[in-house]
């Protein structure tokens, strides 16, 4: 069993809005998950911080621990979805209070527990830090998205945004590049020569499309683009 270590901590709040600010504005904390009305994640040099709207006096939960009762905990953060069941069937064999596993909706899956002394713990796992701190992206390998692109810049702040996000989702130091099919710099030749550049060592690219359907540039104009790169580098995997 790997546990991941301490890696968030859940805090109630009154007002949901003014505390991603404060974290946002003043502490450099960036929200990964903020489109509920009731709960919200952000992220900071790999310790996340989870924002739970909650009355001024809530009700003690059914059948154990759980967030609606007691928001403020400390998060266990393991590093496979199977290690979840098979700490929550060792605490409850111990006779450990537990409460219910749960998948939440930003995808992860945990429940909660008491220690000894009633501090309430989330043992979770999450797959946007389980996979930063997991070796199953080689470091030998890269990533262009790929775009259609667009003259307005109002309309590439969306992808950059995007890109960013996913940027802070990968392993550390993972070369990244966001290229454009047309319209926009850099284009797909330019980012694949940046990326080379930059890191001798990558030995595989990967190529992510973000486009809203598969027309014709991803059916016709990337597989070309690609094999027109594997000409240039035959000593990569594309």
């Amino acid at each position: 069993m790997a546990i991941l270590g301490l890696r968030h901590a859940a805090l109630p709040t009154r007002d949901l809005a003014r505390g991603i600010a404060f974290y946002r504005d003043f502490l450099g904390f960036a929200a990964y998950h903020d489109r509920d009305a009731d709960w919200a994640m952000l992220e900071c040099g790999g310790t996340s911080i989870s924002l739970i709207r909650t009355p001024a006096s809530p009700s003690p939960p059914e059948g154990g621990p759980s967030r609606a009762f007691h928001p403020s905990h400390l998060g266990i953060t393991v590093s496979t979805p199977e290690e979840v069941p098979a700490l929550h069937a060792r605490l409850s064999q111990a006779g450990q209070s537990v409460g219910k596993i749960e998948t939440h909706r930003d995808g992860s899956q945990g429940f909660y527990a008491l220690d000894p002394d009633q501090n309430q713990l989330e043992i979770i796992f999450i797959p946007a830090v389980s996979l930063k701190d997991s070796s199953w992206f080689p470091a030998q390998e890269a990533i262009i998205v790929l775009a259609h692109g667009s003259s307005d810049p109002r309309w590439r702040e969306t992808l950059v945004r995007l890109t960013d996000r996913f940027r802070r989702n990968l392993p550390p130091g993972t070369p990244l590049e966001l290229a454009y099919m047309e319209f926009a710099t850099p284009d797909f030749g330019q980012a694949a020569e940046s990326l080379l550049r930059k890191d001798n060592a990558i030995r595989r690219v990967h190529v992510l499309p973000n486009f809203l359907s598969s027309g014709g540039h991803v059916s016709k104009d990337l597989p070309a683009l690609v094999d027109f790169a594997r000409q240039q580098h035959p000593d990569r995997e594309w």
